[in-house]
C-alpha cells in the first residue's frame, strides 16, 4: 500500500520488485521502477504512492549500521548520514535483478521465521555485506567498468562471483570464458590491469572476510572453501589485504558489529 509521509530513527533500504509508484524524498519527487534500490537515511521524510508495485524494505539500528560502516571503512562513502549528503539511489542493471532481489528475499525470509536472535544478526550482517556492492560508488564504478568489457569477459567475471567457481579456480575462469587462457590473461589485463590469478585471488579474500565477520567456521575451512589449498599463500594475501591476521580481523569485525553479551 502506498504510505504518508513520514520519518523515523533507523536506515532502511528498500528494492523495488515490480510495477511503479511516485516516491516523495525530502521534498524531492522521483519515479520507481523495477530494478530501483533506495537507501534511506534517519530523519530522511518521505513517502511512497502507486496502484500497482511491490517492494521489499529492510530496517536496521542507526548504532549498528554506523559500527558496521566504521569497521569497513564506509564512513566517507555516503552510506552513514551527514549534513552533507543526500542518500544514494541506484538502478540495478537487469542482468543482476534477480540477485538482487533474492538477496533481500533471503533476509526477509530469514526474519520472518523462528531463528535466534544470533543467527538473525549473522543473516544481517551478511546482508549488509552483500548490498553494500550495489549501493558503494567505487562499486558501481566497478560495475560499470565490468560493462566495458567484452562480452565474453564480462560473463565470465560476473560468473567467478559464484562459490562454486571460485573454488574451481582458474580451469573454470578459462572454461566459462571460452578463450584460451593467453588470451584471457592478455584481454583482463589490458581491460583491468589483473592477471587472472590476480583477479581470483582479490575474489576469494573478499569472500573469506565476508565468512569470517559472519560465520563460525573454522580458519582453515574458510581458506579451502574460498579455493586456497595452500594456507600461508592464504595468511599472507590476506594480511596483505587487511593487514590484520584472519583471526585479527574476525574478533575485531565480531566484537563492532555483532558485541557478544
Amino acid at each position: 500500500p502506498s504510505t504518508p509521509p513520514h520519518t523515523h530513527d533507523f536506515y532502511e533500504v528498500f528494492y523495488v520488485l515490480d510495477g511503479t509508484a511516485s516516491h516523495i524524498l525530502n521534498e524531492r519527487k522521483e519515479r520507481l521502477r523495477a530494478g530501483d534500490l533506495v537507501f534511506i537515511y534517519p530523519d530522511d521524510s518521505h513517502s511512497i504512492a502507486g496502484k500497482t508495485f511491490q517492494l521489499i524494505n529492510i530496517a536496521f539500528p542507526a548504532d549498528t549500521w554506523e559500527n558496521f560502516c566504521n569497521l569497513a571503512g564506509l564512513e566517507e562513502t555516503g552510506l552513514i548520514s551527514t549534513s552533507s549528503n543526500s542518500p544514494p539511489m541506484h538502478r540495478i542493471p537487469s542482468e543482476r535483478r534477480q540477485e538482487c532481489a533474492a538477496l533481500f528475499g533471503r533476509v526477509l525470509s530469514a526474519y520472518q521465521s523462528s531463528v535466534s536472535s544470533n543467527t538473525a544478526r549473522l543473516d544481517l550482517c551478511r546482508f549488509w555485506i552483500s548490498v553494500t556492492e550495489f549501493l558503494l560508488p567505487s562499486e558501481q564504478k566497478a560495475l560499470d567498468q565490468i560493462e566495458r568489457f567484452p562480452a565474453w569477459l564480462s560473463h565470465a567475471c560476473r560468473a567467478m562471483h559464484e562459490e562454486e567457481n571460485l573454488r574451481a579456480g582458474l580451469d573454470r575462469f578459462v572454461e566459462i570464458s571460452g578463450v584460451s587462457q593467453a588470451h584471457l590473461s592478455r584481454t583482463l589485463k589490458a581491460c583491468c590491469g589483473q592477471t587472472p590469478t590476480e583477479f581470483l585471488n582479490e575474489e576469494r579474500i573478499e569472500r573469506a572476510a565476508m565468512l569470517l565477520a559472519t560465520t563460525p567456521m573454522e580458519i582453515t575451512d574458510i581458506a579451502l572453501e574460498c579455493g586456497f589449498n595452500n594456507l600461508s599463500n592464504f595468511y599472507h594475501l590476506f594480511r596483505k589485504r587487511f593487514t590484520d591476521s584472519p583471526r585479527a580481523w574476525r574478533l575485531k569485525s565480531q566484537c563492532i558489529v555483532m558485541p557478544l553479551r
